[in-house]
């Protein structure tokens, strides 16, 4: 009795399909070798005919080609957009409630008249403010680590500064050894490439501190923006209660007259209409703040 072996079949991996900016770069290469082949023919004076159809062809499916990758690069840029309003969008709620919340305690508390809508709060700002701060705080990051490398970097060069000043002194005390020279010459090499560091590392501190003077600028004015937000959506929920009070008095007013034309209620009217107006206390812009 025979056996046989099967031997496992090799894998077979699926091609690589070529991306977007890999389709354009061969498209762009096949227009660049339709355009030579074109040329070619002119000058040798040969047909021309199915090269010129094919340089077309060429140039046609460049075209394609870009505008694929133009769609891709759209598509990347809203699916990013995407994400990022989904990061933020915990961050900004949170803020939106924070001007909500104050009112709605003032409505829970109760209003001597109909209570004012909630209003609605615009979150640009509030997302300006989200991105600007969290800039900041990047930048921050990077300017503490530039300091950081700056000091790193002027402390080892201290320490070859007083090397080579021990080293000398001792010299000079009689102290000589062989090796003296070498270490002098590689005391010197450090220090020299060290300092070199050093300005470098200062050059892009500089950048750093520049950036976050502008990152601390747009974070204030970020933060501006989303305050005068948040008083114009207080403002609004007062500016309802106002008008409400306005549209009361005129009532009363309006009650007064008929009462003074003989109504017997009308007095009364009056009084509860001016008490309740009395009683109303609308919460201070300060104090919601």
């Amino acid at each position: 009795m025979t056996t046989t072996t099967t031997k496992p079949k090799a894998k077979t991996t699926a091609p690589k399909t070529p991306t977007a900016a890999e389709r354009l770069e061969q498209a762009t290469q096949h227009a660049r070798e339709a355009k030579a082949a074109l040329e070619a023919a002119w000058i040798a004076d040969k047909p021309t005919a199915d090269l010129r159809t094919a340089h077309q062809a060429a140039l046609d499916a460049m075209g394609e080609a870009k505008a694929a990758l133009e769609a891709e690069r759209r598509a990347e840029a809203e699916a990013a957009r995407q994400a990022e309003q989904q990061r933020i969008a915990p961050m900004v709620e949170q803020m939106v409630g924070e001007v909500l919340e104050p009112l709605k305690v003032r409505i829970e508390q109760g209003f001597s008249i109909d209570a004012p809508g909630l209003p609605e709060v615009y979150t640009e700002w509030a997302v300006k403010s989200i991105h600007a701060r969290e800039r900041l705080e990047v930048i921050e990051q990077a300017m503490q680590e530039s300091s950081t490398r700056v000091a790193e970097l002027d402390s080892r060069i201290e320490k070859l500064k007083a090397d080579r000043v021990a080293l000398i002194a001792r010299r000079a005390q009689g102290d000589t050894r062989e090796d003296d020279a070498a270490q002098l010459a590689l005391i010197d090499a450090d220090t020299e490439a060290l300092v070199s560091l050093a300005r470098e590392a200062r050059t892009e501190a500089e950048q750093v501190a520049r950036e976050l003077e502008s990152a601390r600028k747009a974070a204030e004015t970020a933060s501006a923006g989303w305050e005068n937000e948040r008083r114009r959506a207080m403002a609004e929920f007062f500016e309802q209660a106002a008008r409400r009070v306005e549209s009361l008095l005129g009532d009363c007013f309006t009650e007064q007259q008929k009462g003074r034309r003989g109504s017997l209620h009308a007095p009364m009217f009056w009084d509860d209409r001016v008490r309740a107006v009395a009683r109303m206390k609308p919460l201070d812009m300060g104090e919601a703040a």
